[in-house]
């Protein structure tokens, strides 16, 4: 009888371990990659898989720990700018979100980085690591400051 509980609990365990792992997780984007091919464009561009999803009402948001954050301006024509992140999302489960939005009159760029999860799902509590190259596009002239969840990532101008 304690054997079968054994086997039982292994089973279990088994079980959730893998329905929360990242088997089939993508690599990140590659930051080498042309981020828009429209010149000119003001339209933030991201990676598609990291935009709010429609069934994300349904899920419960939650944290996106950011440990780092670069600016880098791609050596194109118009400049691109580029967006690193680095961090952790609280369990396997939650799945990253990322939202661009347009610069304010200031001429600030507001990004959230935050995750979503389905709440009913059991999941192992341990951290996920990240990281993702975000596109921002490229902007008219002037200067410009890029905030992550209101912290200053950095600044960059366009000729």
């Amino acid at each position: 009888m304690k054997t079968t509980r054994i086997i039982i609990s292994l089973v279990f365990l088994l079980l959730i371990v893998a329905a929360c792992n990242s088997w089939g997780a993508k690599p990140t984007e590659d930051p080498d990659q042309p981020v828009s091919n429209e010149p000119g464009s003001s339209m933030p561009n991201q990676d598609a898989d990291y935009s709010p999803q429609p069934g994300d009402a349904l899920l419960t948001q939650d944290v996106a720990f950011v440990d780092s954050m670069n600016l880098a301006v791609m050596e194109s024509y118009p400049p691109q700018i580029l967006l690193q992140l680095t961090g952790s999302l609280p369990t396997p489960c939650n799945l990253l979100r990322i939202e661009v939005g347009q610069p304010d009159e200031d001429n600030n760029i507001r990004v959230g980085v935050y995750s979503v999860v389905d709440g009913n799902q059991i999941c192992t509590t341990v951290l996920q690591p990240f990281e993702q190259g975000v596109g921002l596009g490229s902007y008219p002239t002037g200067t410009y400051q890029v905030y992550v969840n209101d912290t200053l990532a950095g600044e960059f101008t366009m000729p």
